[in-house]
């Protein structure tokens, strides 16, 4: 932007002071020392928190883009008034402390570890509705990252966190899949007439009795020879205890069929 001459007009004993006035009133640009790795955290989420600042300090602020050797300058660029800028360094220098700290806990946040887990286990790590991997990351505050099975490194998830967080959360994943090695499956023969009761509507049913006996539940589909065979997988005593649940469901809601059959009958009889 050109430069605006501007031109005073007036006594001469008033003119120095309008024109220390008017050079107050217009914003000048000063460079600030700031580490790269502070840049991110000035921004803030989607820019933020560098919008935020600028609306509290009534400035400017302009971060650096990388260079093209890779490379981001060691500064930020600071647009406003004199006094306003006086204020913005006191406030950013007192804020560069607290940088200092998030940007070492980001950095202790971001050890990363690979873990092989074989891909058949893959849904039940992630859980009914992402259940399980949701606990997971909370239990240990960690990300943990499924594998793209498009780029060939199907069974290789990633944990990133903090170091003890990211190895605890390997080792509960590790005692998961072994725990799974020892699931069994078993079939179980249910009235086909009862199916959609048991699973329920839209499937809340079934979700619940997975929930409760930690199991996996499949019901047959429309191409499979035998409609009611169920099949259970799970730990030994879970799936037992699943297909028992399973079985009083049945017996209660072929009770409760016999007894409308019977009102139906009764009401045509007498009709």
């Amino acid at each position: 932007m050109k430069p605006v001459m501007a031109k005073l007009t007036g006594h001469k004993d008033h003119l120095e002071a309008a024109k220390a006035e008017l050079i107050a009133m217009c914003p000048i640009t000063k460079e600030y020392e700031m580490p790269s790795e502070y840049h991110g955290i000035l921004l803030g989420q989607r820019g933020a928190g560098i919008r935020a600042l600028c609306e509290e300090l009534q400035i400017t602020i302009k971060v650096p883009k990388k260079q093209e050797n890779g490379e981001t300058l060691n500064s930020i660029t600071l647009k406003g008034t004199d006094d306003k800028l006086d204020n913005a360094v006191k406030v950013l220098d007192d804020r560069k402390a607290g940088y200092a700290k998030e940007a070492e806990s980001r950095y202790l946040k971001s050890y990363q570890l690979e873990l092989a887990v074989p891909q058949d286990f893959h849904s039940k790590l992630i859980g009914i509705g992402g259940e399980h991997i949701t606990k997971l990351r909370d239990e240990f505050d960690v990300n943990i990252q499924m594998p793209d099975r498009s780029k060939g490194d199907s069974e290789i998830i990633k944990i990133t966190g903090f170091q003890e967080n990211a190895e605890n959360a390997a080792k509960a994943v590790e005692a998961f899949c072994d725990n799974l090695m020892q699931y069994v499956i078993k079939d179980v023969q249910i009235e086909n007439s009862v199916h959609r009761r048991i699973i329920g509507q839209r499937g809340r049913g079934v979700r619940k009795l997975m929930s409760d006996h930690q199991v996996d539940i499949k019901f047959p589909r429309n191409e499979d020879e035998n409609k009611e065979m169920v099949r259970v997988s799970g730990p030994p005593s879970n799936v037992d205890e699943a297909i028992e649940a399973l079985t009083a469901l049945e017996e209660e809601f072929l009770q409760e069929v016999g007894e409308d059959e019977a009102l139906r009958s009764e009401e045509r009889r007498v009709g």
